[in-house]
């Protein structure tokens, strides 16, 4: 069993929070590391950023080298955080249309479009991690989250990584386990984790 924990950083002081990022604790700072630790081999630690704010926002500040948001297999990006990429990087939007619609085979693949930001190319990754978005039921598939992340670390393991909360929006899954599956598959590269917050 993987269990975690979070220390919020502000102003050189620090306090210790439980079960912050699957949201069942709120936070006040801006800044904090969920740090994960297997409660049977406690050399098994795992560390991730957190901060709250606009994911896209941030990368158009030049605060990410990499962003990486959720998509179903059907190039139906028109709601949540998908729906925003389109708008603000139609690029993105266009490497999706050039994918084969309800193709299962995208499910833990990609595709991406590079653009210019604040002077600096962002990648935009389409992490193809459910396969339909209309109906009942979780969309999140776990699978296809763990091998899209296994593939980032490989194709960009020197990069600043930026998500929202992947799968866990509109395609009703498990943030817990996915933050889990996600910081695993990144053990080792800088990647952050923004929780949207609206200014």
């Amino acid at each position: 069993m993987i269990n975690f924990f979070l220390i919020f950083v502000e102003d050189n002081s620090y306090q210790i929070g439980n079960n912050f990022c699957n949201g069942s604790k709120p936070f006040d700072n801006n800044f904090g590391v969920c740090i994960y630790y297997d409660q049977h081999n406690l050399r098994s630690v795992f560390i991730m950023i957190c901060i709250k704010g606009d994911l896209i926002t941030l990368a158009l500040d030049g605060q990410f080298d990499v962003i990486v948001h959720g998509c179903n297999c059907f190039c139906a990006m028109g709601a949540g955080i998908a729906k925003q990429i389109r708008n603000t990087f139609p690029q993105a939007y266009a490497a999706d249309l050039e994918t084969m619609s309800g193709d299962k085979n995208k499910l833990g693949n990609y595709s991406s479009a590079l653009v210019q930001s604040s002077g600096r190319q962002l990648i935009v990754i389409n992490g193809y991690t459910q396969y339909q978005y209309a109906g009942t039921g979780i969309f999140a598939d776990y699978g296809a989250i763990e091998t899209l992340f296994n593939r980032i670390k490989k194709d960009f393991p020197e990069k600043r990584i930026g998500y929202p909360k992947i799968g866990a929006g509109l395609a009703k899954g498990d943030w817990e386990k996915i933050i889990q599956i996600i910081d695993l598959a990144l053990a080792g590269v800088t990647h952050t984790f923004v929780e949207y917050t609206r200014k």
